[in-house]
C-alpha cells in the first residue's frame, strides 16, 4: 500500500536538481507532502496501515487504523480512527480511493 498526497501549487527548486533546493525550499515542499508505504490489514470495516516508510520519520513502525466505507459510487473512504497531531491541533482526514 503507498499514500501519496501533494498540495497543489507547490513552488519548484530554483536550481532545478532532484536533490537540490535551497534548506528552505526543502522545507517547503516536505510540508506541502504526505507520503508513506507498507503494508495494510483488514478487519471488519478498519484498515490498519502498518506504515514501513514515509516522508515523516517518526510515522515509520507506526499503525494507522482508518475506519473504511464504501458509498454508492463505489469509492472506498478511509477515515482515521485517531486524530493526528498536525501544526499543534488535532486533525481527522479521509482518503478517498476511486478508480
Amino acid at each position: 500500500m503507498s499514500v501519496q498526497i501533494s498540495a497543489p501549487g507547490r513552488s519548484a527548486y530554483t536550481d532545478g536538481e532532484v536533490h537540490g533546493g535551497t534548506g528552505a525550499e526543502q522545507a517547503e515542499a516536505a510540508r506541502g507532502y504526505l507520503a508513506y508505504a507498507g503494508t495494510c490489514t483488514v478487519t471488519d470495516d478498519i484498515v490498519e496501515h502498518h506504515v514501513e516508510h514515509g516522508l515523516f520519520p517518526n510515522g515509520e513502525d507506526t499503525v494507522l487504523p482508518r475506519h473504511a466505507t464504501l458509498d454508492e459510487n463505489h469509492r472506498l473512504h478511509l477515515e482515521l480512527v485517531t486524530p493526528v497531531i498536525v501544526d499543534g491541533q488535532e486533525r481527522g482526514g479521509i482518503l478517498t480511493w476511486e478508480r
